[in-house]
């Protein structure tokens, strides 16, 4: 979707670029949702009937419980979430194969669009915007993938992308880290869209080290030449181990910086207020420009990095 003219005034209406740079470049940091797949895997699904006879087959939700999908999405609304990730993370076309779903892949994708469009209309309040839908695709390939796995990866993003732009306000690509997998995704996705904004989140050890090829300084350099929108951190250990791995892109990296850690191991497992006290700290400090929340965390968690940030509470519409 490119910028066009406003019939009634004759002024171009911004592109999805320059929306999403806009709400980045605003006086606080846009707040992201929380995990998907964490609240998913606590609701007790029954495998056979609503999974694709797997376990961990989340994808099949947006077919089978897209009103489970939509749920999640409100329960991170609620507490003042601005953007939307897509329940796309692990659908890449092998990941679909795999629980015999690839022939309903653009149906899955397209259902899981409505829960998070409908989610956001409902929660959006008069004269604010809707929250962002960042249409999410995940890596899809092991660190030491060769260039024919990559481009086999490569050609399936593509796919995935096609069923995500029209609708979405950017592109994440998430969780990446091996800098051969990142730069396949990215020349990939910028074929398939070429005016779609595109967000990156690297996955990291706590000491700032890629768990695969390259270094957060070529991640940088890459994110660059792809006039990438938002570089984030996600996943790592908790929000305590943010602190290297911002301080490296913060290094390489003078656009819009995002955290989105989870909620630490499960020996070490972060509170709410632990999590939101460390996470308005590290917004102060790299100067973070989007945040929100990844693996293990609940909605208490969003609530309370919400409140710490100091944005007001939302209005619920079932309260009108």
């Amino acid at each position: 979707m490119t910028a066009t003219s406003n019939p009634s005034e004759g002024a171009p209406l911004p592109s999805r670029r320059e929306r999403l740079l806009e709400r980045l470049q605003g006086p606080a940091p846009l707040l992201l949702d929380g995990p998907m797949g964490t609240q998913l895997l606590a609701s007790g699904f029954d495998v056979k009937r609503d999974l694709a006879g797997d376990e961990f087959g989340l994808a099949a939700l947006n077919k089978t419980r897209p009103d489970q999908v939509r749920a999640v999405h409100e329960s991170y609304l609620e507490q003042g979430s601005k953007a939307l990730r897509t329940h796309t993370f692990a659908m890449h076309r092998e990941q679909l194969a795999r629980l015999n779903l690839e022939p309903a892949g653009e149906q899955l994708h397209a259902s899981a669009l409505d829960s998070a469009e409908q989610a956001a209309e409902f929660w959006a309040e008069d004269r604010t915007p809707p929250a962002l839908i960042l249409g999410t695709l995940g890596p899809a390939a092991q660190p030491d993938a060769d260039s024919e796995r990559l481009a086999k990866i490569a050609d399936g993003i593509r796919t995935q992308v096609s069923w995500l732009a029209a609708r979405s306000d950017a592109l994440l690509l998430e969780t990446f880290s091996d800098l051969p997998t990142l730069e396949s995704a990215l020349g990939a996705a910028a074929q398939a869209a070429s005016d779609l904004p595109i967000a990156v989140s690297i996955a990291t050890a706590a000491d700032g080290t890629l768990l695969g090829r390259g270094d957060l300084r070529q991640v940088a350099e890459l994110s660059r030449q792809h006039d990438v929108c938002l570089l984030a951190v996600n996943c790592v250990n908790g929000a305590m181990g943010l602190h290297l791995p911002l301080e490296a892109l913060r290094e390489h990296w003078a656009g819009p910086l995002g955290a989105w850690p989870n909620a630490g191991e499960a020996d070490s497992h972060e509170s709410p207020e632990e999590f939101a006290e460390r996470m308005a700290g590290m917004t102060v400090r790299y100067e973070l420009q989007a945040v929100g929340a990844c693996c293990g965390a609940l909605p208490s968690h969003l609530a309370a990095l919400s409140r710490a940030l100091g944005f007001p509470t939302p209005h619920n519409p079932f309260e009108s």
